[in-house]
């Protein structure tokens, strides 16, 4: 496969290196915390003195923020590119460090990038380490006193203020006796940061004295990201626990995240590769612990107790522990931004929908109420296709995985089973504990379903496009081509007789031209809703093509000297002379209503194979 993106350099702590004219292109990213004003690399609330960090560390420190800088900084292309070379990129650091031969080894080098590649979905991580970095302890850290109680047990945890480290935090406060050590990664977003501190203060009345909070600051001012995915946030993350846990002499750092969240199974095709996060994924998790063990020269474990619960049962641990009130205080939103008023969750996002029914299934609703969200997806319209899909999927996913036997989930999902499974551990073990999470999964999908059907006023139609409307019409039990189908057909039975309102099609060239102009014309809004679509509109036999549904459309126009019977035979024709996994739409313009029987003429046609028949006047 050829590259279609060409290699992104980038000069870090003052560094430069030879590179050919062709790298060059596009222009390097030259990154610089200590001179550059659009990045920020600071450890409020962590130690006072340099000493207290190794070299090596604080060389791994500046390297995770700089790989976080420029993965924001650096476009992977509009979200309709859903060619797997239009989204990977490829990346050369050349980085000035403290510890030059450590970074130079080999295994230290394809250590990094294999953790990169992974969590990034990239194409290639090239790293060229240079030596003579050197700063004072200003420039990196605070002022602040970095205060340990030696007496004192302690754990370091990674807290996002999000539901699922908020519950493992109060379950490991309940459950030992340790300080525990938050560390919270602030990306520049207000609301965050607010989020974080509003929790921890709340977690320090409850325990007090047993609650230390260290923020550390990294992105970008005063310009704004071209890429938002964040996928190295984990990476950076990881590293600042990382360094904590060595100033305290400890080798295991703990995140909380449910495991289906983890696994990310993709929900369809668009998803894989880079679109599917795997910032918690269990490869990740032992890929980050290899190299910080590499770092350390010990073992250093990155585990994650929550690898085995699902959402539902994440928000089950805080009602176990009387702390069900602060599920509105934690964030789960992966689109803030979009949050209005004090509404503090946009209701769209996929991490807004999964808390949205993990909570329904918990029986949590009450709590996790929708004042929560600027869009309350089961009484308001989802006026937003993407949004709509998110929806569908999540409800499709969770029933085919609820009614998969062992043997069916293992045939279907081999690859990314296979992915999660990492050395150390029983693969047959791993394979029963996955198929009973996601099986888990998918009953507690159709237990929010049907509370969330309990909520339908019976004397009331739904609104359009509402989850009440969705279920009503169980939209979630068709496959995506099914969907785009009725889709489709809506809008052909709605435009073409607008178009036509005046003037009848001169002949079915005519007609060809309307329906190919109509389909054309809505190809974002249905990239949107039905992302996996590929637009490769043929005018030849068969009238129109929409090759990633293997979908065919046959247009035909009933003119006043056409007969059913006439269309009837070239209907059948089309029938047997197309490939029989092509889905075929006969779309069928009869003004004059020469069909008498609608329903009759589409079943005796519907009945031969997989295709729909759209009669429009």
């Amino acid at each position: 496969m050829t590259d279609r993106r060409p290699r992104q350099i980038v000069f870090c702590n003052r560094a430069d290196a030879q590179v050919s004219r062709e790298e060059r292109d596009p222009e390097p990213l030259v990154l610089d915390y200590l001179t550059d004003t659009r990045v920020r690399v600071r450890l409020p609330d962590f130690v006072r003195s340099m000493g207290t960090i190794p070299r090596r560390v604080l060389d791994l420190i500046e390297i995770a923020a700089y790989v976080f800088c420029a993965d924001r900084l650096t476009s992977r292309g509009p979200p309709n590119s859903l060619v797997y070379d239009s989204w990977s990129r490829q990346f050369h650091f050349v980085i000035r460090v403290r510890d030059e031969s450590f970074w130079c080894r080999k295994t230290t080098i394809e250590s990094l990038s294999n953790l990169l590649l992974f969590i990034t979905g990239d194409r290639e991580y090239q790293f060229q380490f240079l030596p003579g970095q050197d700063t004072g302890p200003a420039h990196l850290f605070d002022s602040e006193e970095f205060q340990i109680a030696p007496h004192k047990p302690h754990h370091v945890m990674l807290f996002s203020g999000g539901l699922d480290s908020l519950a493992g935090t109060i379950e490991h406060l309940k459950v030992s006796k340790d300080v525990v050590c938050l560390i919270s990664h602030r990306s520049g977003q207000p609301s965050t940061a607010t989020t974080q501190d509003r929790l921890v203060a709340a977690l320090t009345r409850e325990f007090p004295g047993r609650v230390k909070h260290y923020r550390f600051r990294s992105n970008l001012i005063g310009t704004r990201a071209s890429s938002e995915t964040q996928r190295c946030r984990t990476f950076l993350y990881g590293t600042i626990a990382f360094a904590l846990a060595q100033s305290l002499k400890q080798d295991d750092i703990t995140l909380y995240e449910n495991g289906v969240t983890s696994l990310n199974f993709p929900r369809r095709q668009d998803l894989l590769n880079s679109r599917a996060s795997r910032t918690t994924h269990p490869k990740t998790l032992y890929l980050l612990s290899q190299l910080l063990a590499e770092v350390a020269e010990q073992p250093i474990s990155v585990h994650n107790p929550y690898r085995w619960k699902t959402k539902a049962e994440v928000l089950g641990v805080l009602s176990q522990y009387q702390a069900d009130y602060l599920i509105p205080s934690a964030v789960s939103c992966s689109r803030t931004s979009m949050a209005r008023d004090d509404r503090t969750h946009c209701g769209r996002c996929l991490q807004c929908v999964d808390r949205r029914f993990a909570a329904s299934a918990a029986g949590l609703s009450a709590v996790d109420h929708a004042g929560l969200y600027a869009l309350d997806f089961l009484s308001q319209g989802i006026a937003d296709g993407e949004a709509k899909t998110v929806i569908t999927d999540y409800a499709r996913l969770g029933l085919e995985l609820g009614a998969e036997t062992l043997d069916g989930f293992y045939q279907h999902w081999i690859t990314e089973i296979s992915e999660a499974i990492v050395p150390g551990d029983n693969d047959e073990e791993m394979v029963h504990q996955m198929y009973d999470l996601l099986h888990r999964f998918g009953q507690q999908t159709i237990d929010a379903l049907r509370a969330f059907h309990c909520l339908d006023d019976v004397t009331k139609e739904p609104v359009q496009n509402s989850l009440l409307h969705i279920i009503q019409k169980r939209d979630y039990l068709k496959s995506e081509s099914q969907r785009f189908v009725h889709k489709l057909a809506d809008k052909l039975c709605r435009a073409v007789p607008t178009m036509f309102a005046r003037h009848p099609p001169h002949n079915e060239n005519d007609f060809n031209d309307k329906v190919e102009a109509i389909i054309q014309g809505d190809s974002d809004e249905y990239r949107r809703e039905f992302p996996t679509t590929i637009f490769g509109m043929a005018k030849v036999i068969p009238d129109h093509e929409i090759s990633d549904y293997n979908l065919l459309i046959e247009s035909k126009y009933l003119r006043k000297s056409t007969t059913p019977s006439k269309v009837t035979d070239q209907v059948a024709a089309d029938l047997v002379k197309y490939p029989k996994e092509a889905f075929l739409v006969f779309a069928i313009y009869d003004p004059n209503r020469a069909i008498v029987n609608d329903l009759a003429f589409a079943r005796d046609i519907e009945r031969y194979r997989p295709c729909k028949v759209v009669i429009i006047r």
